[in-house]
């Protein structure tokens, strides 16, 4: 039951993609973990390669930066949210083969936990060239507190990844939540 609505999601999802608008505009994907399913949030490993295969069929991945900057018509940018270790495996057995860019939004205060990706494995990717490393918070707390909260989550988040040589371009924000304040 809960494979056949992984499937009906992922037709949904081709067939938004590759209707003759989509390719007209720029898309951007999220993912979180690719691993067998435990929750809402992951993929099965051969469903996201096959889904990246197909989308590459019809639309050019381009690191994030592209997207985010220019807008490329016909594209398709890749982000992960969490910095979760299945994404690791998917760089050196799927990506980096087949030259896919992507962004890995990392909560930084996990970075060398249990299912978090380390740090020699964020500088592995992050050299590769194909992987832009961004920021997902230091604790993963929704920054919807004030101006100062915000900031000083920010600032922790700069100074681990900074002492890790990562410079982060982009923020997605925990849960999607985040104030006026906080801008």
């Amino acid at each position: 039951m809960a494979k056949d609505l992984i499937i009906d999601k992922f037709r949904f999802l081709l067939g938004v993609l590759f209707s003759s608008h989509q390719r007209e505009v720029s898309n951007i994907l999220m993912f979180h973990r690719v691993m067998h399913g435990h929750d809402r949030y992951d993929i099965e490993s051969k469903a996201f390669q096959d889904l990246l295969l197909q989308l590459s069929s019809m639309l050019r991945p381009v690191p994030l930066e592209e997207n985010a900057e220019k807008r490329v018509i016909g594209t398709f940018s890749i982000t992960f949210d969490d910095g979760c270790e299945s994404i690791y495996e998917q760089f050196e057995s799927f990506f980096r083969p087949n030259k896919i860019p992507c962004c890995v939004f990392v909560i930084v205060g996990k970075i060398g936990s249990p299912g978090y990706l380390s740090s020699a494995q964020l500088d592995v990717m992050a050299k590769s060239g194909l992987v832009e490393i961004g920021i997902h918070g230091f604790t993963h707390a929704p920054m919807i507190s004030s101006f100062d909260d915000t900031k000083s989550e920010l600032v922790k988040c700069l100074q681990a990844l900074d002492a890790l040589s990562v410079k982060p371009r982009f923020l997605s924000w925990p849960h999607g939540l985040f104030s006026s304040e906080a801008l």
